[in-house]
Formats: structure tokens, C-alpha cells, sequence
């Protein structure tokens, strides 16, 4: 009974702070800021898993022709490389008495699409085939998602400015400033699609040049909804 007597409180208070927010003159008014962006980190999920490769390479092999293929590109392994999973296939071998096929799961980060196409159509050249984009992302997010709030801001504030000279009067303080932010593009067709043209032209030159290309930009978008006093 005490907790209802509570709530019930607690409800009838915020309906008086509603009414005294609203028994004042105001104006609300939203705007967007958006922009699109090249991604800057692109990670690359490489699988590595015994039985898939044609000469049914162990996974320490694969490991060896991995790093290797990798620090030809001039990748630094030790910085951009790191194991996500190591998992044996126990269910099987106790099951059916086969042998035990290691797996193991690698992420690689790279900062651009023509690095990207050479790493997938290198490893490929060493039977390692299971590999793709897992994630891209832009290094500076959290700076340009600050810039696009502050622009949203400037211009939610120009419009209030104009419909309330427009309405005979004067724009007041901001009563309440709210914003959402939103990014899209993770994954879109240009990425499939050089994906798939490394996939079609692999295996018909070791000194394969993917085609000079870029992913999909990145979409961010700031909303920001304001509540300004009217004086």
C-alpha cells in the first residue's frame, strides 16, 4: 500500500512539473545534421579451420602462410592481428572417431577497400579463403558526431529565431535540448561487390592488383529537438 501511495505521488508530481513547463509560452522546433564519411577501419574476420583448404593443411600451417602473406603486404601482425577464437571440433571426434579439426578465428584491421582486396585475393593465392568484412567504422566518430550536434543545435536555434520573429516575438532560453544519433552503412552493395570481384578474378595471377575502389561511405545523422521560452 505504502509503494502504491508512492507511485501515485511520484505521478501527480510530474503532472504539475508538465503544467508548470507548459504554462509558459514556448516554441519547439527540431533540425538534422548529416554527413557521409569514408570509413577508416575495416576489420576482416579470417577463419582458419582444418579440412577447408584443398591440400587439408593443418591450422599451424595455415597460421605460418597467414603471417607470412600478411607481412609481405606490409602489414604489422603483431599491431593489426588478434585471435578471436580458438575452438577443436570435440563433438565430432567423440561422435564419430574422426580426427580433431582445429579452427581458429582471426581479426584483421586495415583502413582502406584497396588493402582490403589485397589481403582477401592474397591469402586466397595460399588456399585461405574464408575471409570477410566483419565491421567498418570511423576512427574520429565520437569528434564528428559532437560537430554534427553543434551544427544541429546552431540550426535548430536559427529556426526557432525566425518563427518566433515571424510570430511577433521574442526567442527566450532553452527550456529543453534533447538530440539522437544515427549511423548506417556497415555493410552495403560497392563492398559486396568488390568482394566479389576479388572472389572472380582470384587464383589467375600471384601478383593480382584489386581495381583502385572505395566501400560504401558511412551515413551519421544527428537530430536534435529543442523547446525554447517565448518572451
Amino acid at each position: 500500500m505504502k509503494n502504491i501511495f508512492l507511485v501515485m505521488l511520484m505521478a501527480c508530481g510530474s503532472l504539475f512539473a508538465q503544467k508548470n513547463f507548459i504554462d509558459q509560452p514556448f516554441i519547439t522546433t527540431s533540425a538534422i545534421a548529416d554527413t557521409l564519411i569514408m570509413p577508416d577501419i575495416i576489420k576482416l574476420k579470417i577463419t582458419l579451420r582444418e579440412g577447408d583448404s584443398r591440400g587439408k593443411k593443418a591450422v599451424e600451417d595455415m597460421e605460418r602462410d597467414m603471417e607470412t602473406t600478411l607481412k609481405a603486404l606490409g602489414i604489422d601482425t603483431k599491431k593489426d592481428l588478434t585471435l578471436g577464437t580458438l575452438d577443436s571440433e570435440y563433438q565430432r571426434y567423440f561422435l564419430s572417431g574422426q580426427k580433431i579439426n582445429k579452427t581458429k578465428m582471426y581479426m584483421l584491421e586495415v583502413h582502406d577497400a584497396v588493402m582490403a582486396g589485397k589481403v582477401i585475393a592474397a591469402l586466397e593465392q595460399q588456399d585461405i579463403s574464408n575471409v570477410h568484412i566483419d565491421k567498418k567504422d570511423y576512427s574520429k566518430k565520437e569528434e564528428l558526431i559532437m560537430e554534427l550536434k553543434l551544427k544541429a543545435i546552431k540550426k535548430a536555434c536559427k529556426n526557432a529565431g525566425l518563427m518566433a520573429t515571424s510570430a511577433g516575438s521574442k526567442l527566450g532560453k532553452a527550456l529543453l535540448i534533447t538530440d539522437k544519433s544515427f549511423q548506417s552503412g556497415n555493410f552495403g552493395f560497392n563492398d559486396a561487390a568488390m568482394l566479389q570481384e576479388v572472389v572472380i578474378t582470384k587464383g589467375r595471377s600471384s601478383g593480382y592488383e584489386p581495381i583502385p575502389t572505395e566501400f560504401e561511405k558511412l551515413f551519421f545523422s544527428v537530430e536534435v529537438n529543442t523547446v525554447f521560452a517565448l518572451e
